[in-house]
């Protein structure tokens, strides 16, 4: 199966790895081609760890991509269906910044209250706010 996952650059070097369409699958890599690889195992890992054969992993073509726009600073972000309970909104750029609702509106507003904080985190520990930009796409195969 194809996903894509978003190679996010990190201040102190290397990468952090979002996968968005496997819900709170993520990893990091020193280098981009190490990244990738942590992300191709993290993937396998993650798909082969659900036993439950009621449980169905999603395709990745099941995410439907957005733009959520903050004070003038755009992020992608994905809504992710769950399986008979509502969507997730993934922001690869800012991992833990998207929320879940009930319905798809319900998490955009989630995501909205929760981005605030995350951003004014950011800005109160000094650090630059992450930019869409520097995150690079990747398709991997597993």
């Amino acid at each position: 199966m194809k996903y894509r996952i978003f190679l996010v650059p990190q201040l102190e070097g290397g990468y952090y790895v979002a996968i968005p369409a496997l819900i709170g699958c993520q990893t990091q890599g020193e280098n981009r081609e190490h990244a990738i690889e942590m992300a191709k195992e993290a993937i396998q890992l993650f798909t082969e760890g659900i036993k439950d054969p009621g449980v169905e992993v999603l395709p990745d073509s099941s995410m439907e991509e957005t733009i959520i726009n903050w004070n003038g600073k755009e992020f992608r972000s994905f809504i992710v269906p769950r399986l008979n309970s509502g969507f997730t909104i993934e922001i690869p750029t800012l991992p833990g910044c998207g929320k879940y609702g009930r319905t798809k509106e319900q998490a955009l507003e989630n995501t909205n209250k929760e981005l605030k904080k995350c951003l004014d985190e950011i800005e109160e520990d000094g650090d630059p706010i992450p930019e869409d930009s520097k995150t690079e796409e990747v398709i991997v195969e597993v």
